[in-house]
């Protein structure tokens, strides 16, 4: 139902694009935030990872093709105060997925939530059309989409091995998967914009770009990207650290 009606309203947006902009443009843009799943239109996304087979969630939702409608689309007509207005609730949404994805007991869980706190701090770029805003955002696009897919790959070929596992407990497997739980680290502290990484060069251009004319936007992006390593720091732990005998 959501994807469905942001397909038709988008597809609408499109066919009235070259005649009627004051209907086109808030029908691309009500299309984008379904695709996006940016609050409140956000519920499918968890039940999506939860539930559908993991490899088809990651190429589905990696390649962020919302965001390539708003560069390609509604940045360039868009008013300032509709950019303005999309990218508060781009980060509203990015400090939900992190207090989401924290408080999550599943894998999948966090995830989801990582993976919705992360790709909405795209939009937090694109809603400032200077030059450093705008890379900032769309570096955030690939470095996020590079390294969520990645860490998502980690824990689909975890769950393949192990099977569901409750993040209440220490389940150890470093001895056993080194490579893996390597791996799952790096990606997933990519994914928080890790010094030494394409991620970290992408908060900083956005930071730099966005802080200036909007200070609010560097305050939640440093909540959201502590919340969202803390939380990469955490399920690691819990996974891959412990005694090896939990190791099933």
């Amino acid at each position: 139902l959501y994807l469905g009606g942001g397909c038709l309203a988008f597809v609408a947006g499109i066919l009235l694009l070259p005649w009627r902009l004051e209907f086109a443009l808030p029908a691309i843009t009500l299309g984008i935030v379904l695709r996006k799943a940016l609050v409140p239109f956000h519920p499918w996304l968890p039940v999506l990872f939860e539930r559908a087979p993991l490899g088809q969630v990651i190429a589905f939702c990696a390649p962020q093709v919302g965001a390539y409608a708003t560069v390609r689309l509604l940045a360039p007509r868009a008013s300032e105060e509709l950019l303005v207005t999309l990218g508060a609730f781009a980060l509203v949404t990015a400090l939900h997925g992190a207090c989401l994805a924290f408080g999550q007991k599943s894998c999948r869980g966090v995830y989801a939530g990582l993976f919705m706190g992360q790709t909405s701090m795209v939009f937090a770029g694109l809603q400032c059309l200077t030059l450093p805003s705008l890379v900032g955002g769309l570096t955030v696009w690939l470095s996020g989409g590079l390294s969520l897919t990645g860490l998502g790959l980690c824990v689909w070929a975890l769950l393949a091995r192990r099977g569901k596992m409750d993040l209440k407990v220490y389940h150890g497997g470093y001895e056993r998967s080194p490579l893996l739980a390597t791996c799952f680290l790096i990606f997933g502290l990519a994914s928080c914009g890790f010094p030494g990484t394409l991620g970290f060069i992408a908060q900083d251009l956005l930071l730099q770009g966005t802080t200036l004319e909007y200070p609010h936007i560097g305050v939640l992006t440093a909540m959201v990207t502590a919340l969202n390593g803390t939380t990469v720091m955490r399920t690691y732990f819990l996974l891959f650290c412990g005694s090896s005998r939990n190791y099933a």
